[in-house]
């Protein structure tokens, strides 16, 4: 790893962040961990000074010179490169923490804007069973009927399915249903239509799938 090698690989990470939109902007920084990164950086930089600046200093400890510059050198590459891998698996992850929760309505915001709602239901799907822990605020961000729409018109049921967990529903308000249920009768990509069609008769053409029927008993029969 050489210096100029590093710059190239910072400024890499830069426009990355500089080309993303501002959905996966905020689930980088949300995720990704930029400080890890930053200070893989400073690190590795560090390696390369001590590699390569004249200090005319002997290797500590009897250590062979040779030895010290390889280990400087593969140090300086495998420490920045280990930080991009293990921070991209924790964007993979998109594990929710305490403190990760309290920014998380700036990014489901992000997504209301642009109309992008791909990387709301991956960190929703991905965080199923402890969404009960969301603040109030991003609650009602998450569930605002737009998002709701998008994500049920896609094909996706997460919304249904956070309302199929208890100790989630316990969280939140009237409101939140409202908009679910509400979408779920206008939408023609809907369980909740596939059910009474099922039981009622008509429009032949709607399938109620395992899943959905699944979905049926543990949210709208089981009350």
């Amino acid at each position: 790893m050489t210096l100029e090698a590093l710059l190239t690989f910072a400024g890499i990470l830069v426009g990355v962040l500089a080309i993303a939109r501002p959905v996966q902007r905020h689930s980088l920084y949300l995720f990704g961990s930029m400080w890890r990164l930053s200070a893989a950086i400073l690190v590795s930089f560090f390696l390369i000074f001590c590699r390569d600046a004249p200090f005319g200093m002997s290797p500590p400890f009897g250590w062979p010179l040779p030895t010290v510059l390889f280990g400087l050198t593969v140090g300086a590459f495998l420490i920045p490169v280990l930080a991009a891998v293990w921070s991209w698996a924790s964007w993979h992850q998109a594990k929710l923490t305490d403190k990760k929760f309290r920014h998380i309505e700036n990014l489901f915001q992000a997504a209301l804007r642009e109309r992008e709602f791909d990387e709301v239901e991956r960190i929703v799907r991905k965080n199923l069973e402890n969404l009960n822990r969301l603040p109030g605020r991003a609650a009602s961000v998450l569930f605002d009927k737009a998002m709701v729409s998008a994500l049920v018109d896609s094909h996706s049921l997460v919304h249904l399915e956070l309302l199929s967990n208890m100790m989630f529903l316990k969280t939140v308000g009237f409101a939140e249903i409202d908009a679910v249920v509400r979408v779920l009768l206008r939408s023609g990509v809907s369980p909740l239509r596939s059910a009474v069609v099922k039981r009622y008769g008509g429009l032949e053409h709607l399938k109620h799938t395992d899943t959905e029927q699944e979905l049926m008993a543990k949210t709208f029969e089981k009350a």
